[in-house]
């Protein structure tokens, strides 16, 4: 309750006390002023009406008589009525004419002034009664008096008038006392009851005050929330007159502070639908309310910048203490953008829809083993005509084992959107009984409240069978290049063929293969490799026949589906065919150096049907076992090349070293004696001959340059060809040619051996001492190195031989590559013949790092016996 209410309330309760108490006092007044009147009037009348009490009784005898015989039958009442006015009136008459009674009393014309009193009534009662019955009563009451003694009268008035006179006396006196006593009595009742009324007054008021402050305080913390709460609110009176208008709600319709558009009796809102106004909406905000409930409806509202809201208003009842309606608080929900949303969630759910039912998926979803919804694709997938007539089979039936394990588990373990299928492959059944591909996604969802299993499937029979046939082409593209590999690393005719048969029924899943090739110098063949035999293999050359040369003058691939019913090539005589019982046959030529040179038989027992693909493996491998041929064909020829080349090498080497020994023998045998029969020839001329200082001096020059000179003699013919070798072996003569070096070049030169108790062959022997020879002489002319160690060490199999230096090293690779194509013979020397004996020489060496020079030779298990010194002539 407001402040203004509240007052009100307060002068209400003020203003009924005030006036209660004021009617009481007037009440009493009135009665006091009546009683006085009263009392008054009676002492008037004990004198004035004493002496005309006898004759107002005569009187109202006489015109009672009057109108009781003149009177109409049902009308005394009536005339009894106005006849009592009329006395009333002829009363005040009387009071009016005091004077006239009482001179008439005292005169005794006592007749005359009853005559005049009753004319004065007669002259009333004329304006009661009819003319001709107020001229009847004047006849009558003129014969009556006329036939009165007027002193009888006289003196009867005056004996009547002392008897009244005394009981009017007392009757007077015990009335004003009563009345005195009355208005006592009722003085003080009216008194306590005013007291009553103003205490009351006081009690409700201040009951009243101190209710209404602590519902002006609820009603102050219930407006606050009202007014300040971010919900728009508005409250109405019954009639429709907004009371209150928060500014949440002054803020959504951007009103300002004051004024804007009228929002009366909800006006402002446009409720969502036709044939609906805004009086009729009031009027059903009230009829509902009035029934205890809410009212809830959905519209729009026009902001003051013309923006069009949609809302959802709810009206709550307010009542009254008694219980009636009395206000309405009315609750605005802005849903634009919920319904917007809502539009676009619905125009999701139709796009949704839309593609779901023209997905090229099927999607089913599947609760307790039936599908309960299936698209038109999945619907089409397993060959039924509509999706009802799906839904009534159990569609775990028509999946394999494992999507019946997947699919149909206990839903109860997962929650929705648990995966239960992820890219998974499966087997289906269609209604016709055909097997196709699946591929399956699956996640557990809530369906009609309950859990069920969403699957999108799509049909891959035709991928898979793509698939398939490419995982077979590249599998067989894989064993194509498997041959390729193999037979790239294998030179041996033999192992070639036996694998490419290996790899042919592999791949054709043939029974009996077969390779038949030509006898070199001969006009026979002869089948070179067989597998798959039930029989013996028949290896011996044979007459081919026309047969067989047919085929290979042909050079190109023959398929004989029936053997026996071929007339032309007559094949089923050939040898290994009829034993092998062979029914259906591809013959490919294998060609070499420009001719055919050998087929290729693939053969089948029982009739087949030979495919492209086959043929085309066929080809492939045809095509490969050829090269392969020629491979091996050239490899061969390689190998007597190298050979040849081996034994020129070998030969030029032997060569090389008998010349050298030669070449070392004539130093020693021819330069040496020479140089030693100069320096004996110079000894006896010094000695014949007496010198001066300066000829003795270059006698002895020339001494000692040939001492010089016999020493490097001694020096080349050893390094042509050093004795040790031949006497001692390998050991000896590396650990002689370090220290020899060492001493001449002034370089530290370790030597260590392990295992070489044993000689190796003397071409063995003279190489390594050749290559140890070259390495040092590298080190110490180009190498600036302060160490170098020499090792060899001899194992089962191997012997392996180092060099290693401290110096500055060697250029990289491609340079060392073209210092020996530029000229530089020493490394390339080195490698042939490492290369010679089949062993590998390896160079490791960067600059500042210092040169490791590894040679490795393998040994031939027969020539570990005699590796003793088996040419003791060199």
């Amino acid at each position: 309750m407001n402040i203004r209410s509240r007052l009100s309330l307060i002068i209400g309760v003020w203003a009924i006390l005030v006036g209660a108490v004021a009617l009481l006092a007037s009440f009493y007044l009135g009665f006091r002023s009546s009683v006085e009147k009263e009392k008054s009037t009676l002492r008037s009348f004990v004198v004035q009406d004493s002496l005309l009490f006898v004759t107002d009784r005569q009187a109202f005898e006489l015109i009672s008589n009057c109108l009781r015989t003149l009177a109409e039958p049902g009308q005394f009442d009536l005339q009894r009525d106005m006849f009592h006015r009329t006395s009333a009136s002829l009363r005040s008459t009387r009071r009016a004419n005091d004077s006239l009674f009482a001179k008439s009393v005292h005169t005794g014309s006592a007749v005359e002034a009853y005559v005049s009193m009753l004319d004065s009534v007669l002259t009333m009662l004329d304006e009661y009664f009819a003319p001709s019955t107020a001229a009847r009563v004047r006849a009558t009451l003129a014969r009556s008096l006329l036939s009165v003694d007027p002193a009888s009268i006289t003196w009867r008035l005056h004996t009547r008038f002392e008897e009244l006179h005394e009981r009017n006396l007392e009757s007077a006196a015990m009335r004003i006392s009563g009345i005195d006593a009355e208005v006592e009595r009722r003085y003080s009742v009216w008194v306590l009851f005013s007291f009553a009324l103003i205490i009351a007054g006081l009690v409700l008021a201040v009951s009243l005050t101190v209710a209404d402050r602590r519902r002006s305080l609820q009603h102050q913390r219930t407006e606050t929330l009202l007014r300040h709460t971010h919900t728009a609110l508005v409250a109405f009176d019954i009639g429709g007159r907004a009371t209150l208008v928060n500014d949440a709600f002054r803020e959504w319709l951007g009103m300002g502070p004051v004024g804007g558009q009228t929002i009366d009796r909800m006006e402002y809102f446009k409720p969502r639908g036709a044939g609906q106004n805004v009086t009729s909406v009031w009027s059903d905000v009230v009829d509902a309310l009035r029934t205890g409930l809410t009212w809830t409806a959905e519209g729009s509202v026009r902001r003051e910048s013309g923006e069009v809201r949609d809302c959802t208003v709810v009206a709550f009842p307010v009542h009254s203490a008694s219980g009636l309606l009395a206000e309405c608080i009315v609750y605005h929900a802005d849903t634009t953008e919920q319904r917007r949303w809502l539009q676009h969630a619905e125009e999701a759910q139709r796009q949704y829809q839309h593609i779901v039912e023209s997905s090229l998926d099927g999607i089913v979803v599947i609760q307790d083993g039936k599908p309960v919804y299936a698209n038109p694709t999945a619907v089409k997938l397993f060959g039924f005509a509509s999706a009802e007539e799906l839904q009534v089979v159990h569609f775990l039936d028509l999946l394999g084992s494992w999507g019946k394990a997947q699919l149909g588990g206990d839903l109860k373990k997962h929650s929705p959107g648990d995966e239960l299928l992820r890219d998974h492959e499966l087997r289906g059944l269609t209604k016709q009984g055909r097997l196709i591909d699946l591929e399956a996604n699956a996640q557990v969802i809530i369906w009609n409240d309950r859990p069920a299993v969403q699957a999108s499937i799509r049909d891959i029979t035709e991928r898979k069978m793509l698939e398939r046939e490419q995982a077979l082409w590249l599998w067989e593209q894989e064993t194509l290049t498997e041959i390729d590999r193999r037979l790239v690393g294998v030179v041996d005719l033999q192992r070639i063929l036996d694998g490419i048969l290996q790899h042919t029924m592999n791949l054709t899943k043939s029974p009996w293969v077969g390779v038949l090739m030509r006898e070199e110098g001969s006009t026979y063949v002869r089948w070179r490799a067989l597998k798959g035999n039930r029989t013996s293999p028949y290896l011996n050359p044979f007459d081919p026949g026309p047969g067989i040369l047919a085929i290979l003058a042909n050079a190109e691939p023959l398929v004989i589906q029936e053997l026996a019913e071929n007339t032309r090539f007559h094949l089923s005589t050939v040898p290994g065919i009829a034993e092998e019982g062979i029914v259906s046959s591809a013959w490919l030529p294998l060609k070499g150096e420009g001719e055919v040179r050998g087929v290729l038989t693939i053969g089948y027992r029982n009739y087949h049907d030979f495919s492209g693909r086959e043929m085309r493996l066929l080809l492939s491998l045809g095509e490969k076992t050829s090269i392969a041929l020629a491979n091996a064909t050239l490899y061969e020829h390689l190998l007597e090349r190298e050979q040849e080349l081996e034994m020129l090498s070998g030969a030029r080497v032997k060569a090389q070293e008998e010349e050298r020994r030669r070449i070392a023998r004539e130093i020693h045998d021819g330069l040496g004696q020479m140089l030693t029969a100069i320096k004996l020839n110079l000894e006896i001329l010094e000695d014949a001959v007496d010198l001066a200082g300066e000829e003795r001096r270059r006698v002895t020059d020339m001494k000692s340059l040939l001492d010089s000179v016999m020493q490097e003699a001694r020096e080349i013919s050893y390094n042509l060809m050093p004795s040790v070798l031949d006497d001692f072996g390998l050991a000896p003569a590396l650990q002689l040619l370090c220290e020899r070096v060492s001493s001449r070049s002034g370089i530290q030169v370790t030597f260590h051996a392990h295992g070489m108790q044993d000689r190796l062959s003397p071409t063995e022997e003279i190489s390594l001492y050749r290559i140890v020879q070259e390495a040092l002489n590298n080190a110490t002319r180009h190498a600036e190195a302060t160490e170098i160690g020499v090792q060899v060490i001899r194992h089962d199999r191997m012997i392996r031989l180092t060099v290693e230096d401290n110096g500055r090293g060697m250029p990289s690779a491609s340079a060392r590559q073209r210092r020996v194509e530029g000229g530089g013979m020493g490394l390339a020397s080195m490698r042939e013949r490492a290369s010679s004996f089949n062993g590998t020489l390896t160079i490791d060496s960067s600059p500042g790092k210092g040169t490791l020079v590894a040679v490795e030779i393998p040994l031939e298990p027969e020539g570990q016996g005699n590796g003793k010194d088996q040419n003791p002539a060199r």
